[in-house]
């Protein structure tokens, strides 16, 4: 009799608390909110299929991913997902996340133009380069031509031959900005016949020029031959800052344009470069401070002999031991792009550490030999010349002061300023984010106690009116190293400038244009580059597995669910068994 009582109260008090009808509240993951964009693409006439693999997109996700996502929102602000080949720079929605569905065919022909990137800090009046990265699926046996114009008017060309099915290349245009200032650029690879779409043949980019001078310090330990007529040659053109200091004797030194007194990393930092000949002469302490200015500061170290290497300076050269070299006839060394020189008397190193290139090189029996190379030390570089005699034979049409100052140039240029700023695209389409990134040499550190202080680094934006918008800058990772981003909204031209401290100042100029290709996170055409850029995926429309997982990981927003327990098939399941038990158990009683 008590277990039926049990069992009876039990199912009394389910049916009185399903009159009260208690309820409670929890929160639950709500329903991210994403626009489905189906892209026109005249170039490819994939509409109709972008229509299809779109419904194919909404059928996926309504058989695995129902009530996580809708596509059906006025307010998609989740993400976004493309369907098409190429994504116009006015479709990338600022910090949107976004996701590419490919419409066309992998085996489809096709070239297209990936990045395109200029060298930092360029410098007015001297030539320079443009890269542009190019990639072609099914053209083999066809040649692309790749032109870098501005204002409509073809500034330098090349071309490239594919070899391949599936091929990537790089591609270097001429440039040289005849002034300082800021100019439009545009890369174009022209149409080929039978691609799947000419969108993503272009792309545009913003040059500015400076006008500076790279300053070079030439130290001799004793007079040398070999650096002074590089040293002439840099003195004849106006880009080079030259100071000099040769040490005729203990007692005797010849100074120009006031060289420091001994070598440390305080007295060089302010210089680019320094070239160094007779290095042999260099005492231990002497190598320490190139050895610092070389990779604390990146300033780029030259060591120009004209003797068989020895002394504490083997220790910068990136070689395992030297190879002594006689020829009867000057041999020819092609330095590439810098130009070649002649020598016949060469220190020629065995074997290239790795990290190591040759600048120029000797071919003998079949093999080619670096004789003037370079390796990186720390932030900068260290570049040997074991030509001994080449300045013997200057006077020949084969370039000599050409070759050493394109090698200068090159190196200096690349030594970093006290205060960088980097953006990742100049010249954008509205509602772009641009990243900011500025960079402070380690030479601007303090370090006390173990402890390394950096110079705070604020940002800001200037438009054409002078409204200033402040721009806050975080810290990244590595020391000294400041990232931000910033909205390109109204068109105009705006002026980016960083400050650290009180006396280092950057800037560069921003120009937003409804008519820009918005860099590698608007890049039409290139799907790839706009996932990676806004944190999506790009997938075709035979694979849409990774977008469904993608869309799987978008942000649900948070909320409030009223839950009525009395209310479910569950509850009222319980009490009728519960009932049904307690007369089963009272017949049974009674029977017996």
């Amino acid at each position: 009799m008590k277990g039926s009582t049990a069992v009876r109260t039990a199912a009394v008090i389910l049916a009185l608390a399903a009159t009260l009808d208690p309820s409670y509240v929890r929160e639950r993951g709500g329903t991210a909110r994403v626009d489905l964009v189906v892209l026109p693409d005249a170039g490819s006439g994939t509409r109709s299929a972008a229509r299809e693999a779109a419904e194919r997109v909404r059928a996926r996700v309504r058989e695995t991913l129902r009530g996580r996502v809708s596509f059906d929102s006025p307010e998609a602000t989740a993400g976004v997902v493309f369907v098409g080949d190429a994504v116009p720079a006015e479709a990338v929605r600022g910090n949107v996340p976004a996701s590419v569905v490919v419409v066309h065919a992998t085996d489809q022909p096709n070239v297209r133009l990936l990045t395109v990137s200029l060298p930092p800090d360029p410098i007015a009046g001297r030539a320079t380069e443009v890269t542009a990265v190019i990639q072609a699926d099914g053209m083999a046996g066809t040649t692309s031509v790749v032109t870098l114009e501005h204002a409509g008017a073809v500034l330098s060309r090349s071309s490239h031959r594919w070899t391949l099915d599936a091929e990537r290349a790089e591609v270097r245009l001429a440039c040289m900005a005849p002034s300082p200032g800021v100019r439009a650029l545009t890369v174009v690879v022209q149409p080929l016949e039978g691609e799947a779409t000419a969108a993503d043949n272009r792309m545009s980019l913003l040059a500015s020029a400076d006008a500076r001078r790279l300053k070079i310090f030439v130290l001799e330990p004793r007079p040398s031959w070999a650096v002074a007529f590089i040293r002439r040659a840099l003195e004849a053109d106006p880009l080079f800052d030259v100071t000099a200091l040769s040490q005729l004797s203990q007692e005797i030194a010849v100074r120009a344009g006031g060289p420091p007194r001994m070598l440390s990393l305080d007295r060089l930092s302010p210089y680019d470069l320094v070239l160094v000949g007779a290095p042999e002469g260099l005492r231990a302490a002497d190598v320490g401070a190139l050895a610092s200015f070389a990779r604390v500061r990146g300033g780029a170290v030259v060591l120009v002999a004209d003797r068989r290497p020895s002394g504490p300076y083997i220790s910068l050269v990136p070689s395992g031991g030297f190879d002594e070299v006689l020829l009867a006839v000057p041999a020819v060394l092609d330095g590439g792009s810098a130009g070649r020189l002649r020598a016949a008397e060469l220190v020629v190193p065995k074997a290239l550490l790795p990290g190591a290139m040759a600048l120029a090189s000797l071919e003998r029996n079949g093999n080619s030999s670096g004789v003037v190379i370079a390796a990186p030390l720390g932030d900068g570089r260290v570049i040997f010349s074991g030509v001994l005699d080449a300045w013997r034979y200057r006077a020949d049409e084969d370039g000599y002061a050409a070759f050493w100052r394109a090698q200068v140039a090159a190196a200096a240029s690349s030594a970093p300023r006290r205060l960088q700023l980097f953006v990742d695209s100049a010249f954008v389409a509205p509602g772009r984010r641009i990243r900011l990134r500025a960079t402070l040499r380690r030479t601007e550190f303090h370090e006390r106690n173990g402890r390394v202080d950096v110079p705070s680094v604020d940002a800001r934006i200037m438009d054409a009116s002078g409204l200033v918008q402040p721009v806050r800058l975080w810290p990244d990772t590595v020391p000294g190293v400041f990232e931000g981003e910033w909205e390109a909204s109204a068109p105009g031209r705006y002026e980016v400038q960083v400050t650290a401290g009180t006396d280092l100042v950057r800037d560069t100029v921003v120009v937003v244009d409804p008519r820009a290709e918005a860099g590698a996170a608007a890049d039409p055409g290139s799907p790839a580059l706009v996932a990676e850029a806004t944190g999506g995926v790009a997938v075709t429309a035979a694979d849409l597995a990774p977008l469904e997982q993608w869309l799987r990981s978008l942000p649900r927003p948070r909320e409030r669910v009223e839950f009525h327990p009395a209310r479910s098939f569950w509850w009222m399941l319980a009490t009728v068994a519960l009932l049904c038990a307690e007369w089963t158990i009272r017949r049974r009683r009674a029977e017996a």
